[in-house]
């Protein structure tokens, strides 16, 4: 899953977000990060989140604190004093391994989003990356993929009528500027996304929340890169109430997922898009 290329990628991460494992409601993020501001301005935002946050300055204290097995996930700078992020996942990794345990996500931070470092970071073990500076959008779209957010400061949903059905220049901007691949990418989601969320609809009816919960997010994630705000924002609610249990509230707001795919489906069609 890529978001705005340079920004985030993250290349492994499970089929559902996990619950606390130390808590069920409150996920716990070992920080490790050796510079003051930094750690100061990601721990603030993470907290602001409802999330517990433990943080580091150097990669040994990272590796004995991983050892703890307490943690649902680990933000790893690459450069730090006594041992950088890379030695220090390759030891968390082994040590898993001589343990048969499963292995703590580990997402790189970096201000360098070069191929070099992404490569890296993949052969270590680590799970994917994200640039520094962050956003706190970007921060708890990536941490999200491995733990459940709870609601936090700020994190009310927009309601949906105040977004656009569809954002051609966002979109435009986060591929590049290529048109002929955005074309191509809003074709396709036109053909498939019908037989996807009548599936959605199916699945939702036999109570199959695993199975929705996959197949949202591959929604969410297919909407998002086309630009069409409003779809991807519903998705956000269907994954919310799928996360918390709320099955009634699931029910209605996929209930929407058909009339909302008319409406951006109406609008891509009146644009000329071999005009612009």
């Amino acid at each position: 899953m890529q978001h705005e290329a340079i920004k985030y990628q993250v290349w492994s991460y499970p089929k559902s977000p996990q619950t606390g494992l130390v808590d069920d409601k409150i996920p716990r993020i070992l920080l490790a990060e050796d510079n003051p501001l930094d750690q100061v301005s990601i721990r603030r935002l993470l907290e602001k989140g409802n999330v517990q946050v433990h943080c580091v300055d150097n990669g040994r204290d990272a590796v004995d604190e991983a050892r703890s097995g307490s943690y649902d996930l680990i933000l790893m700078d690459i450069l730090m004093p006594e041992m950088d992020g890379f030695v220090a996942t390759l030891k968390i990794r082994e040590e898993e391994q001589a343990a048969g345990g499963g292995g703590v996500p580990i997402i790189a931070l970096t201000a360098y989003s070069l191929k070099a470092i992404r490569d890296k970071c993949r052969s270590v073990g680590m799970n994917g990356y994200l640039s520094k500076p962050m956003s706190a959008r970007e921060l708890r779209a990536v941490c999200g993929l491995f733990c459940v957010l709870p609601p936090g400061e700020g994190a009310e949903l927009e309601a949906c009528g105040t977004l656009p059905i569809l954002d051609e220049e966002e979109a435009l901007e986060n591929l590049g500027g290529v048109r002929p691949l955005y074309d191509e990418l809003v074709d396709m989601f036109i053909d498939q996304t019908p037989h996807l969320i009548g599936h959605l609809v199916d699945l939702v009816g036999a109570g199959d929340t695993e199975a929705t919960k996959r197949y949202i997010r591959r929604l969410m994630v297919s909407a998002d890169t086309i630009g069409a705000k409003r779809l991807a924002h519903l998705c956000s609610h269907i994954q919310s109430s799928l996360d918390g249990g709320n099955l009634d509230d699931c029910a209605q707001w996929t209930a929407q997922l058909p009339h909302e795919l008319e409406l951006l489906t109406n609008t891509i069609l009146l644009l000329d898009r071999d005009g612009l």
